[in-house]
């Protein structure tokens, strides 16, 4: 019986260049042997999206976070909430505060597209963690373990089952339920049956809230006391791809942004060729913990805002022009960044309170331009650009196209363009077509547009004659 051959070098790597990019990098990480020829092999990816604690790549998340693991019956829930959430999304340090300083740390190869603001406002917050009360803590916990004491003098907690219990009343279940919480009220009927469901309803939450508490005065103790915290730490990596999750944890010996690095150093570490990103949002502010010397090759980017930072730290990555960029502009400086000049498609709104002037838009030189909600009253900017174009050679396939939040701008636009040019001459599907003296023709459009913020899109495009 022949055994079965291997594939050859050149086989691996057309599979790969074609394999989907997660279960590229699941297949590099189980086979070490194809680790040198993937690497090598160019790696496509559909969406990018990046987090402080987090990356997604095309629809598979993987988030990054503290796991802290108590014996069952001493777990707080407050952590069974954030463990469950996938982790703490901050440091902790020997006694259990928590340790946000890595949010800000910056290693080689990091792209940092923070908001200034942002960095300042975490700044302030590091070490607010050990802003509480302690005495009104322990005050509260002495209160709290008081009632817990009298809701169990009254026997064991029984817990009842049974659908064929009595119907409750929900008003005197309130006041029984006071009364446990609230030790200055007194309550006497002891044998109605809200009493005990009372009784197991705030034996519950008092139990809670003493767990809890006791979880935020426990770092305090650690360090008076020079002990451990009563938990064991562990990085947790949640990987998620649509409705499906799975969960690693690995024993907590790096800090998080240094574990992201690790885990993003896996993925793009050592590559070959530029990583080539269909849609690369960072619409998010944070740093993008990327493996120093990465190249990128960018179809489309998009940016919420900060158009100059991404400028100064994202553009070195990058080998070739964004295709297309989609982002809200705030100053006309931003219209000075290269990326955004290069761009061959670029799409914007406006932040509130900035209007872009009108020279800085009549000259990009983009071959598509998109502005987003946009009134039908800025008649002499539409004007403008027709002018322009009389006046100005350009190529074709030039198109300037607003967003305009006027349901019923489509003929009165198109009208004043007929009046306005000579030779107009009217086109199907409401459109117009104004001849220039290059050869071309300025087609005028309205298309309607259900999918964008605005329902109508006016659109100039130059046409061959």
């Amino acid at each position: 019986m022949n055994s079965p051959q291997r594939m050859s070098n050149k086989s691996v790597e057309s599979v790969l260049k074609h394999m989907e990019a997660n279960k590229r990098f699941l297949l590099s990480s189980k086979c070490p042997s194809i680790h040198t020829i993937d690497q090598a092999t160019p790696l496509k990816i559909q969406s990018f999206s990046a987090n402080n604690n987090s990356l997604k790549i095309n629809n598979t998340e993987y988030k990054l976070g503290v796991y802290r693991k108590y014996s069952p019956d001493t777990l707080p829930p407050i952590v069974q909430k954030m463990n469950d959430d996938g982790g703490l999304p901050d440091d902790l340090d020997e006694y259990g505060f928590e340790d946000k300083s890595g949010r800000n740390k910056l290693t080689p190869g990091d792209v940092d597209l923070r908001d200034p603001k942002v960095v300042e406002d975490d700044a302030k917050s590091v070490g607010n963690s050990e802003q509480i009360s302690i005495p009104d803590h322990e005050e509260k916990l002495e209160k709290f373990y008081r009632l817990l004491d009298q809701a169990q003098g009254f026997g064991p907690i029984v817990r009842n089952h049974d659908h064929r219990a009595p119907k409750l009343d929900p008003k005197r279940l309130e006041k029984c339920i006071t009364y446990f919480l609230d030790d200055t009220v007194s309550f006497h009927a002891t044998t109605c049956p809200e009493f005990e469901m009372a009784r197991q309803i705030s034996y519950d939450k008092l139990d809670n809230d003493i767990k809890n508490l006791e979880a935020k005065l426990q770092p305090f103790y650690s360090r008076q006391d020079g002990e451990p915290p009563p938990y064991e730490s562990y990085i947790q990596v949640t990987v998620t791809t649509g409705a499906q999750s799975h969960v690693e944890r690995v024993k907590y010996s790096k800090k998080l942004h240094e574990a992201l690095k690790y885990l993003s150093a896996r993925f793009f570490g050592g590559r070959e060729h530029p990583v080539i990103i269909k849609e690369f949002d960072i619409s998010l502010n944070g740093i993008i913990r990327f493996p120093p010397e990465l190249r990128l090759q960018i179809q489309e980017m998009i940016k919420g805002s900060d158009i100059q930072v991404v400028q100064k730290h994202m553009a070195p990555l990058l080998v070739t022009p964004v295709n297309r960029l989609t982002l809200l502009v705030s100053s006309d400086a931003d219209f000075q960044c290269q990326i955004l000049r290069e761009a061959r498609i670029l799409s914007f709104r406006e932040q509130f309170g900035y209007d872009v002037s009108t020279e800085t838009y009549l000259n990009l030189k983009n071959q598509y331009v998109h502005k987003s909600l946009v009134q039908p009253n800025n008649w002499t900017d539409f004007l403008f650009i027709v002018k322009r174009w009389l006046d100005v050679k350009k190529p074709v396939g030039t198109c300037r196209s607003f967003g305009i939040v006027d349901v019923m701008m489509e003929d009165t636009i198109l009208e004043k363009f007929r009046k306005k040019f000579k030779g107009t001459k009217g086109g199907r599907n409401l459109c117009i077509y104004i001849p220039t003296k290059w050869g071309t023709q300025i087609k005028v459009s309205t298309v309607e547009d259900s999918y964008r913020m605005a329902p109508w899109v006016l659109k100039f495009e130059i046409l061959p004659r």
